[in-house]
């Protein structure tokens, strides 16, 4: 009966390691710990798979030459050299080289992510050195300290060529519950980080090799197939790793003429670069074992002799344990039974030995015995390999409920923070939306006020402009009531050219002809001084005189530290309360008539006082002929208010009764308030 066996699985992992010390997934760092601008360490990079050796010659050239050997730089390019070993399979050598690394960060006293940066990367080759040789409590250890290291880095990349070493060592190991784990996780990170895709193909190959052994088929076809989409960008390692993981998976399919083409694809790749005669006899013994399967047995002695040399020189145990195993059942196979005797006492055991390896001898030996016809030591194999069967199914079937179920927790995880991450992004989107309303309202705010602004501005422009027309209307109708001054003025000066200067009447036409000059040429203006006023109102009160005889008492009173010829003021400012009170407070006063004109200064202001002890303040009166139109105060009153806008600081008028008054007549107090600097310039429309 014609058996079949597993394949040899040593390469499912051997370059996917090696692959991510190098190749490792640039993400957006913090920190670019690669030398800026050091060429040297690029072409080294880009060719440590390529052609190691000349890599490792351009390092030590330039390690030689750098002037500062004691450096975070220098270490840097020290610990890719190191990984030149890992390349060509000089295993021995590379724990002695990290040793170096670890000596000089001891001797730091502070600590830098440099610092830790170098110490990933050495434990990462120290890591990859032990998962090679399958070692894989070793590679556990040295890869957890990496990874405790990469977190002090605070640099993604790091961490996550961590999280890959220890996936592939939990399913190297065969606990590929775990591993799917942890390959899951580097997806979700990878994805959480918007990595590149050709960055995922160590991961989709590590998955689909993973769910190969759990005999999970389509899980495992779909990640190759994803890897393969990018098989173009990907370099000589990664294409090798993908042949040989895809092949093994066909293998365990049965589909052999499948798997062995992808074997051959891969030793093809590798063969030309001699830096790669690891992987070259990995190719050879998985090809071997391929050919052994289909009984094409010459094929088969061909490869696995090949292969069997070389490991046995290198000495690596697990290799040779199962090339030493597939020789014993060539043998077999060819019905060499004394060869295959042969094999059989020198044959080694291995007690690392992987249990996939172990399980494969054993079954080779119940056919061993069944062919010399010891059946009782058949039947024990038969026994044995039915219990490690089921032992391995049982271990299968736990570990994929176990991965279904860290799937379930994860993709529940992955659920609960999406839905986390789409509240705060609802949340977000809640907060713009109601900063969109603010800012809409504010706009709203802004323009109704901008819109009363300048409503309130245009008004106060048209109040301004109504309110000069209405001075203007006024100073015309004052000048139609005074009916004409030009001609009376022209015919009053013919008139007193017939007087003689002696003549009495001549002093009383000159202060008439004289007010109406006056009057001519200051009711134009806006403000005056206060000695062209005072003048005014002296003149007006000499021809007054005339009229009340010695009962009027006028007094003028000047305070002498101010400057008549210079202080302005509004124009008939002491005109019209001094004709208001000659007119309405004194004109019908028995006895004594007083009127006072008071001008000093108080606390910074110009005080102006206009005084009487008339009848006082009235604007109609029950008789007709002394009722008053309130012309002069209306004129008055509105200048001053339309200068008062022009200024901080207003003009202020105080109406009273009289202090020195009495109850029959009061008397009238009429004082301006006029601050020093007043503006007399009109104030535009604002």
């Amino acid at each position: 009966m014609k058996k079949e066996y597993p394949l040899y699985t040593i390469a499912i992992f051997l370059f996917s390691a090696i692959l991510s010390c190098n190749k490792q997934v640039p993400v957006t760092q913090e920190i670019n710990f690669a030398p800026k601008g050091d060429t040297v360490y690029e072409q080294a990079q880009k060719a440590i798979y390529s052609d190691a050796l000349f890599a490792r010659q351009i390092l030590e050239e330039a390690m030689q030459t750098r002037p500062v050997q004691d450096s975070v730089d220098w270490y840097i390019l020290y610990n890719l050299y190191v990984k030149t070993f890992l390349t060509t399979s000089e295993f021995d050598t590379i724990l002695p080289l990290c040793r170096k690394v670890e000596q000089f960060c001891a001797r730091q006293k502070i600590l830098t992510p440099y610092h830790y940066y170098l110490l990933a990367d050495a434990s990462n080759n120290i890591g990859n050195r032990y998962a090679i040789t399958s070692m894989n409590d070793s590679a556990l250890k040295y890869f957890k300290q990496m990874l405790s290291y990469g977190r002090q880095t605070h640099n993604s990349e790091v961490l996550l060529t961590g999280y890959t070493n220890l996936a592939d060592v939990y399913v190297r190991s065969g606990r590929y519950d775990q591993g799917a784990w942890y390959y899951r996780q580097i997806l979700y990170i990878a994805d959480s980080i918007d990595l590149p895709e050709p960055e995922l193909i160590n991961i989709y190959t590590g998955l689909g090799q993973t769910y190969s052994e759990l005999r999970d088929f389509d899980l495992s076809h779909y990640y190759f197939n994803l890897a393969y989409k990018l098989f173009d960008q990907m370099d000589i390692n990664r294409k090798f790793v993908y042949c040989t993981n895809h092949g093994n998976v066909y293998f365990f399919e049965k589909k052999y003429p499948e798997a062995l083409d992808l074997f051959k694809k891969g030793y093809e790749l590798v063969k030309p670069s001699p830096e790669y005669v690891y992987a070259q006899n990995v190719c050879m013994l998985n090809i071997g074992a391929i050919y052994l399967l289909m009984g094409q047995l010459d094929s088969a002695q061909y490869y696995l002799d090949q292969s069997y040399s070389y490991f046995e020189k290198i000495g690596n145990s697990s290799a040779l344990y199962h090339a030493q195993t597939q020789i014993f059942e060539l043998a077999l196979r060819k019905g060499n039974i004394a060869d295959a005797t042969k094999q059989l006492h020198s044959m080694t055991d291995n007690l690392q030995a992987e249990p996939t390896l172990v399980d494969i001898r054993k079954k080779f030996l119940q056919h061993y015995y069944e062919e010399t016809g010891d059946y009782r030591k058949a039947y024990q194999y038969l026994k044995e390999n039915m219990r490690m069967d089921d032992s391995i199914r049982n271990d299968r079937i736990r570990m994929r409920v176990a991965e279904t179920d860290l799937r379930y927790k994860q993709d529940t995880t992955l659920m609960k923070q999406r839905l986390f991450i789409q509240k705060q992004q609802s949340d977000m989107r809640s907060l713009e939306l109601s900063v969109y309303i603010w800012i809409l309202v504010c706009v709203i705010l802004l323009t109704i006020a901008a819109f009363i602004y300048f409503y309130q501005k245009k008004q106060r422009a048209f109040l301004l402009a109504e309110t000069r027309n209405k001075i203007i209307s006024l100073r015309m109708e004052n000048i139609r009531n005074r009916v004409s001054p030009h001609f009376i003025f022209n015919t009053l000066n013919r008139v007193i050219s017939h007087y003689s200067q002696s003549d009495s009447s001549y002093k009383e036409l000159y202060n008439l002809i004289k007010i109406m000059r006056l009057n001519l040429r200051l009711t134009e203006k806006l403000c005056i001084t206060l000695a062209e006023e005072i003048d005014f109102v002296r003149t007006y009160l000499d021809l007054e005189q005339e009229r009340f005889g010695s009962s009027l008492q006028t007094e003028i009173r000047i305070d002498p530290q101010i400057n008549a010829d210079q202080f302005e003021l509004p124009s008939m400012m002491i005109q019209i309360p001094v004709e208001n009170a000659i007119k309405h407070g004194l004109r019908d006063k028995e006895g004594e008539k007083r009127l006072s004109i008071t001008v000093f200064r108080q606390d910074g202001n110009i005080i102006i006082s206009i005084e009487d002890n008339g009848t006082g303040f009235r604007l109609q009166t029950g008789c007709p002929a002394m009722q008053s139109t309130g012309t002069g105060l209306k004129v008055l009153n509105q200048t001053i208010e339309l200068l008062n806008a022009g200024n901080s600081v207003p003009i202020t008028i105080l109406i009273k009764k009289s202090s020195q008054g009495t109850d029959e007549n009061p008397g009238c107090l009429v004082q301006f308030t006029l601050p020093e600097g007043y503006s007399y310039t009109l104030p535009e429309g604002k």
